[in-house]
């Protein structure tokens, strides 16, 4: 199944105009072919040696392949 999100990741992005763009005036601009459930799922956890506070990390996986997201943001609630 990971074959297939790659295939979409090349497509989307070979047929996004902001990717040709980017080529001459950067940022690169690339497509995820991933696709997140909605909502994600949010867990928080203590905060890792170098982090200022807590955070909260996104538990989602991909519901084509299985990928785990990496995405995290700031935790302003209560342990």
């Amino acid at each position: 199944m990971r074959l297939r999100c790659l295939l979409s990741t090349v497509w989307e992005t070979l047929s996004m105009g902001a990717f040709w763009r980017s080529l001459l005036h950067p940022p690169l601009v690339v497509a995820d072919g991933h696709v997140w459930p909605r909502p994600a799922e949010w867990e928080w956890s203590y905060p890792e040696p170098g982090e200022d506070g807590w955070i909260e990390r996104d538990r989602s996986r991909c519901v084509r392949c299985g990928k785990r997201s990496d995405g995290w943001r700031r935790w302003w609630g209560m342990p």
